[in-house]
């Protein structure tokens, strides 16, 4: 972990080159501001190529570029599936079917089939 005198050191540095980064912006907003000056006076209105940076280059402070098209939601995810366990019959429930056949087998083997029946 940084210690505390590194992380001021690096907030030092952040803050010195957002400040470089702003003054390069500026002198750039200059250039367009003198740029769009000098087209609009060379390219007149009426031309296709005046018309044109007049309409497509915004002209005031508060411009904000045009949104993108919203992102779709991600489909829902469904909760994990329970693992399937080969030695429980692979449907991830208790498999009793040795010991229920086995049960089957001697109580059908213990019932004589006249006391299933019932009387007439």
């Amino acid at each position: 972990m940084p210690s505390l005198r590194e992380l001021n050191d690096q907030a030092t540095i952040d803050r010195r080159e957002t400040s470089r980064l702003n003054a390069r912006l500026v002198l750039v907003e200059r250039d367009c501001q003198d740029w769009y000056a000098e087209a609009t006076k060379v390219l007149v209105a009426g031309t296709e190529i005046g018309d044109l940076i007049r309409s497509q280059i915004p002209t005031s402070a508060d411009y904000n570029p045009p949104t993108p098209p919203p992102v779709p939601p991600a489909p829902p995810r469904h909760p994990p599936r329970p693992r399937r366990n080969a030695r429980r019959g692979g449907r991830g429930q208790e498999n009793n079917s040795g010991a229920n056949s086995r049960s089957v087998a001697w109580i059908s083997s213990s019932v004589r089939p006249s006391a299933l029946s019932k009387p007439a």
